[in-house]
């Protein structure tokens, strides 16, 4: 929102606006597990995740493996959660927090919505188990209500993917054609060319 807000301060219109909402949460090491409210000292120490290996820094999947072993919290005021797990705070965006920011860049009429990388969420449904892609399928059941989310009705990116690889085999065919007209095309220019010579040299 601060973003938004300071570019709404720049004179860029919400409408022109185009938000991204990232599946990487930060991981960091509190001074004092007692003072863990967003704001509270830390340490300077550089963490990273046990797969991506982000500095400071847990993609979704892995929030989801820190979860079991951790204090979970939600920020009224940022409507966001966090995890404490001894001195380390994971800060991150969950479906509650998504939707939130949705409806309120919404509510500002913002050009759209974007998620920065298809790897960020679990896209084999396999540590989180919410199915795949959670947070994308979550985000696209609230931009577009009718779709319901369930296995059975909801398109995945991988779904996405798989029609787009039919589009890309019909423009491929449409293009093999219309390249076997040109070729045809140019043998019979070739062919009416070479007899017109024939006819003008016999004339001649």
């Amino acid at each position: 929102n601060h973003t938004v807000l300071y570019w709404k301060s720049m004179g860029i219109d919400y409408s022109k606006m185009l938000v991204g909402i990232t599946g990487v949460g930060r991981i960091l090491e509190l001074v004092n597990v007692s003072s863990h409210l967003p704001g509270s000292p830390i340490t300077p120490t550089v963490e990273y995740g046990p797969y991506y290996n982000i500095r400071l820094g847990l993609a979704f999947p892995e929030v989801c493996v820190y979860k079991a072993a951790s204090q979970y919290y939600f920020d009224g005021l940022q409507k966001n959660p966090y995890l404490i797990r001894g001195h380390t705070w994971i800060g991150y965006e969950d479906k509650q927090s998504i939707e939130e920011k949705i409806k309120w860049f919404q509510h500002l009429d913002v050009a759209g919505i974007m998620f920065n990388g298809l790897d960020e969420d679990d896209f084999t449904g396999s540590l989180c188990n919410e199915g795949k892609y959670p947070l994308l399928t979550h985000i696209r059941a609230i931009v577009q209500p009718g779709i319901i989310e369930s296995s059975s009705t909801t398109t995945s990116p991988d779904d996405d993917a798989k029609i787009g690889d039919d589009d890309a085999k019909m423009v491929s065919e449409e293009t093999k054609h219309l390249i076997s007209i040109i070729i045809s095309a140019f043998v019979l220019f070739i062919l009416g060319y070479g007899i017109g010579q024939i006819i003008i040299a016999y004339r001649n």
